[in-house]
């Protein structure tokens, strides 16, 4: 399993592969570092079966029309998967244009583009057959603690399953409050006690630390 930090800043644009399956993490692609990210996700991705893209939230800096875009159009992932809450602004509506737009396109397709709006307590917190060698578990959002639209982020876990995959915390912009309500839930069900910052508990195997995005063996060797 295999990571790719195409883009981090303010938004970030993160690419995940693990034995011939991919999956993109937010879609920020500023037009300076255009061809660069263009670039980087051929090499990265090539040979691989784009699973989905994750888009944590609706701002510009995770969900960039124009990423979103070029990924739906070059590399037709099977899914797309969002936080379900409205947010009134320019930059959610040319989201929802863009992936319309492709779900038209590919609607009479043997490759129909699946759009997954996603809250915790509308949905299992395991996101079952999305995948064949990542495992997905969400944290969040919840409909108790949206009081901001940092707090109506994913927060969600993949797994790679088998060879050499691990856990991989996705963690948008969700704040220290909420955290601490995922912290709870967590343990209500039964999750093991390595800790994320800032403070947070969720479910990993022992040996194993995942932080914002980056995995790190118990080596410290960064992946």
């Amino acid at each position: 399993m295999q990571t790719l930090t195409v883009y981090v800043g303010q938004g970030e644009l993160i690419a995940i592969r693990h034995r011939g399956e991919a999956v993109i993490v937010d879609s920020r692609w500023p037009d300076e570092h255009a061809k660069a990210i263009e670039k980087q996700l051929q090499v990265f991705l090539r040979n691989q079966d784009l699973a989905g893209l994750v888009l944590t939230g609706f701002d510009n800096d995770h969900a960039d029309p124009y990423g979103v875009d070029n990924i739906l159009g070059e590399y037709k992932p099977n899914w797309i998967m969002y936080p379900k809450y409205y947010k009134d602004t320019d930059n959610a509506t040319d989201v929802f244009k863009v992936i319309n737009k492709h779900e038209r396109r590919r609607r009479n397709t043997g490759k129909p583009l699946k759009k997954l709006s996603v809250r915790l307590d509308l949905h299992s917190r395991k996101l079952n057959g999305l995948s064949k060698y990542f495992s997905y578990e969400l944290f969040s959002p919840h409909s108790e603690d949206m009081d901001n639209s940092n707090n109506c982020s994913i927060v969600l876990k993949l797994s790679g399953i088998g060879g050499n995959g691990f856990p991989y915390l996705i963690t948008g912009d969700t704040e220290n409050d909420r955290w601490d309500t995922i912290t709870r839930t967590a343990y209500a069900h039964g999750s093991g006690r390595e800790s994320l910052p800032p403070d947070v508990e969720v479910e990993v195997r022992a040996g194993e630390r995942v932080e914002c995005c980056l995995y790190v063996p118990a080596d410290g060797a960064t992946t």
